[in-house]
C-alpha cells in the first residue's frame, strides 16, 4: 500500500459520483501525489493548502464544503 495505489481506488470511487463532490486535501506527500492522480474537472472542486502547503486548513475547508 502506498500513495499511488490508495489515491488510484479513490479517483476510482470519485469517478463514479461524476462532478458531484469537493475534494478536500492536506498535507506534502497526500495532497501533492493527489493533484497528479485526483482529477477534478470544476473551478473550485479541489480545496487544498496550496503553494505553500499550510497545515490545519483542511478541516475548515472540509467543514465549508
Amino acid at each position: 500500500m502506498n500513495y499511488y495505489n490508495s489515491l488510484a481506488r479513490l479517483q476510482n470511487a470519485m469517478s463514479k459520483l461524476g462532478d458531484k463532490f469537493i475534494l478536500v486535501s492536506e498535507g506534502s506527500n497526500t495532497m501533492n501525489i493527489g493533484r497528479t492522480i485526483l482529477m477534478n474537472t470544476k473551478a473550485r472542486q479541489r480545496l487544498d493548502a496550496g503553494t505553500f502547503g499550510t497545515m490545519g486548513v483542511g478541516f475548515g475547508f472540509a467543514i465549508a464544503a
